[in-house]
């Protein structure tokens, strides 16, 4: 797994910002508009060959691979360059593919920067006269008529004003010479709409991503009620959101890229995929941005509006993007075919390690070796289907705390810990129990003194033990720095007095890690201790929580438990900053919870298939271009939740991807599920082991997976705070 861009393609990146951040400056955007042409910013284009990015090698071109091409557009956004970029760089390709040596000259030129070719988004036959993205500067455009591509070089209308100051006209190419002909003509053209496509959906990441930090700019500076408007979560969460939804979509755009470079099956639905979402978060990216600022956003001196109109106008110069989403439900449900462009090297990569891949292989092996017909009966996500023997040969054959600082014979990588979740939600096995287990274990290792490890750490790793979390209390929800769990010195021990809510697993643990107030004194993040408490001490006790998604939690009681103090696993006082630890391991949880709406969508996917009467949801159009809307968001997940795994794997390390992951991963399984249950209704009402009744089902633990862990609320925060570099949104 590799999500990650290479040292050539940082490099490059590097290389086109610096040229961005001095040629492409608010200033100059303005003094070239109504154009939207910059004819000193696109000579230096050319000079950095720009129109020869994607050309052959053989053809006189650099030859980059898709992928790099993509970084520079995106950064073309982020800079909202006034040139005819994405344009250039797809007809260029595109005649030198096919154009013959009668049109060397033309392509001379082009190399030169005296001409330019850009290509019809529409075939010829759809619309004769059509407006053609950076028509106005184009001195030829390339179409698709029939099964032959056509060269036209008259026909350009006037420039047309327009939302986005782009330099649309409209061509009549009625008239045109045709370049070649033939299926494999056609197949070219599909090729390069895609790659048109793609790189206009990583511009339009680069011009949102833009936006938000100019939203989050202002929200810093400007102050109302004695506080920086940023620190109100009605203007920060949006932001949050978007800056998510942006995220997603950029490396969904990798992916996409990287499937195409590996000819995965997959990949046409996925870059359609990719584009759409690119225009929807787009779109909700600028606005948000725009309304952060209120009335001087709606001002043409602030530069959002400048972003807000180029996005928007990008979108649209691309026709409807509905119409790509119906075509990346046709790709992927219903059995459509088009040619995509050559991507070159892959340079990412998307699947798990192998080690990872052999993992999972072998613990699938060991459930069909030791999963009685008892157990598949019970089988369930939730902590019903815990098996204490079960849980221990697990254990003991290793397959769990592969994270631990002393694991043997090396800490695992989270990609490991991702596969072995991946199969206990497919086989039904709970997997809340063996996480809240490994997080105390990790939390013992790290921040336990000698005796204490000495008892716990072996029971755990041979799977005698396991763990529950005391966090929540009645008054305080996510708030868990509210706590007011009492912690009472007397003498050598300490006496432990009040409850917690939702200790899923209490009515299994052998120990809970619970915090504890032990001076009220200061503010409610000092004063604070973290605590061990065996639940076999006089005094601990629980109360069975049925819930909503079919899960039992509890709510436990803490009576005069007398407790050692070797069981204190932070300084007195100290509790806040041991949490710090905690929240850490509890808030990139967002890998183990994407599994269940993974099996969600599996299942989701058959019922698509299934006949009634006759009919099946995929075989409808309307019906796969919902799905695909699902799928769009579902890959948005994934791809958050990829970038995670490889950051931790490989010690990348930032403060707001993880919360970023949770958060996106569990509110994108609530609303795919909703959308699902509405296609499925009133089918999808019925509560079952069907297809559909999963589907249900995972609606209900979707709810949940938003709360377990930090609520969204507590993510968006974190989010806004370490993602966009706005204040505390949190007293």
């Amino acid at each position: 797994m590799r999500v990650e861009i290479n040292e050539e393609q940082q490099l490059l990146t590097s290389a086109f910002e610096r040229l961005f951040q001095a040629k492409s400056t608010p200033a100059r955007i303005r003094a070239c508009e109504p154009l939207g042409h910059d004819p000193e910013l696109w000579t230096d284009l050319v000079g950095m060959g720009i129109p020869l990015t994607r050309v052959a090698a053989e053809k006189g071109g650099l030859n980059l691979p898709l992928l790099s091409a993509a970084l520079i557009a995106e950064e073309a956004g982020r800079y909202a360059a006034s040139a005819p970029l994405l344009e250039s760089v797809v007809g260029t390709r595109l005649l030198a593919q096919v154009g013959g040596g009668d049109t060397r000259d033309l392509l001379d030129r082009v190399v030169n920067g005296t001409a330019i070719v850009s290509i019809a988004l529409v075939p010829v036959d759809e619309a004769p006269t059509q407006l053609v993205p950076a028509g106005a500067v184009a001195d030829a455009v390339i179409a698709l008529r029939g099964d032959a591509l056509i060269l036209a070089v008259s026909g350009r209308g006037d420039h047309v004003q327009n939302t986005g100051k782009l330099p649309l006209a409209r061509w009549d190419l009625s008239e045109g010479r045709v370049l070649s002909a033939g299926d494999d003509t056609a197949a070219h053209y599909q090729a390069a709409i895609e790659e048109w496509r793609l790189l206009a959906a990583a511009m339009l990441v680069g011009a949102a991503d833009r936006a938000l930090r100019l939203a989050s700019d202002y929200a810093n500076e400007r102050h109302q009620f004695g506080r920086p408007i940023g620190s109100f979560q009605g203007v920060a969460h949006p932001l949050a959101d978007s800056l998510s939804e942006i995220d997603g979509g950029r490396i969904t755009i990798w992916k996409a890229i990287t499937g195409i470079a590996n000819h995965a099956d997959d990949a046409p639905g996925l870059a359609a995929l990719a584009y759409w979402w690119s225009t929807q978060a787009g779109n909700r990216a600028v606005h948000r941005a725009l309304r952060t600022l209120g009335g001087y956003g709606l001002s043409l001196e602030y530069d959002v509006q400048l972003y807000h109109r180029r996005v928007i106008g990008q979108i649209l110069s691309g026709g409807d993007p509905q119409k790509v989403l119906s075509a990346a439900g046709d790709r992927l449900f219903g059995g459509s075919r088009v040619a995509m462009p050559d991507a070159g090297e892959a340079t990412m990569s998307f699947e798990l390690p192998e080690r990872s891949q052999h993992m999972a292989a072998e613990l699938r092996r060991f459930f069909d070796d030791n999963f009685t017909p008892q157990m598949k009966a019970k089988a369930h996500h939730s902590t019903s289907s815990h098996d204490k023997d079960f849980h221990r040969k697990l254990a003991q054959r290793k397959f769990f705390f592969k994270a631990w600082k002393g694991a043997e014979p090396s800490p695992s990588p989270a990609s490991d810990g991702f596969a072995i979740s991946a199969v206990m939600e497919e086989r039904g096995y709970t997997t809340h129990i063996i996480s809240t287990t490994d997080m105390v274990g990790q939390v013992v290792e790290q921040l336990g003194c000698p005796e204490l490890q000495a008892e716990v750490l072996p029971r755990i790793l041979s799977g005698e033990a396991v763990c529950s979390l005391g966090f929540s209390e009645p008054g305080a929800g996510s708030d868990v720095f509210s706590a007011v769990t009492r912690a009472a010195r007397d003498g050598e021990d300490w006496l432990i007095n009040g409850q917690k809510m939702f200790t899923t697993g209490a009515h299994y643990a052998h120990y809970v890690l619970l915090l504890t107030r032990t001076d009220s004194s200061g503010k409610k993040h000092e004063g604070l201790t973290l605590f061990l408490v065996p639940t076999d001490l006089p005094g601990f006790s629980f109360q069975a929580v049925q819930t909503y998604q079919d899960e039992r939690t509890n709510i436990s009681f803490y009576t005069d438990i007398r407790l050692p103090d070797r069981y204190r696993v932070s300084g007195v006082g100290e509790g806040a900053s041991a949490m710090g630890f905690v929240l850490t391991l509890e808030h990139s949880a967002a890998g183990a919870m994407f599994h269940g709406q993974n099996e969600m969508m599996k299942a989701a996917r058959v019922w698509g298939q299934m006949q009634v009467g006759g009919k099946a949801p995929f075989d409808s159009a309307d019906g796969r271009t919902r799905f695909a809307a699902v799928m769009a968001r579902f890959e948005a997940a994934h791809s958050l939740v990829a970038r995670s795994l490889w950051a931790a794997d490989n010690n990348r390390h930032h403060r707001a991807w993880g919360p970023m992951a949770k958060m996106f991963v569990t509110e994108a399984h609530l609303n795919n599920a909703w959308e699902l249950l509405q296609m499925g209704a009133p089918e999808s009402g019925l509560t079952s082991k069907d297809p559909l009744g999963v589907v249900e089902l995972g609606h209900r633990r979707a709810y949940g997976s938003t709360i377990y862990g930090g609520t969204s609320e507590v993510h968006r925060s974190l989010v806004a705070e370490q993602g966009l570099g706005l204040p505390k949104s949190r007293s």
